[in-house]
């Protein structure tokens, strides 16, 4: 991922995902920093963290989002994902 400042930081494992406000989050792991950070789909959704993340867990929110934008059929906006999108548990605000 690449800031608006142009540092680029490099995902170093997906450690959990959910859904905030009908929007699919993940809690990254950077490579260059102690701290843990959730990040929306679109920073995250061609990493091969997030592969290995479903490969591991295909029950958690994101998965059939992420399997779409592997499949290059998906046009929907984070603001419109929904829990009917992912699989598992959602959590509420």
């Amino acid at each position: 991922m690449v800031t608006p400042a142009g540092e680029e930081w490099l995902v170093d494992r997906i450690l959990d995902s959910k859904v905030m406000r009908n929007r699919l989050e993940f809690l990254v792991q950077w490579s260059n920093s102690d701290e843990n950070n959730c990040e929306p789909f679109d920073n995250v959704c061609d990493t091969a963290a997030l592969e290995e993340f479903f490969k591991d867990y295909p029950g958690k929110p994101g998965y059939n989002r992420w399997k779409d934008f592997m499949d290059n059929t998906t046009d929907r906006d984070d603001e419109d994902f929904t829990a009917e999108d992912g699989g598992g548990d959602t959590e509420a605000d």
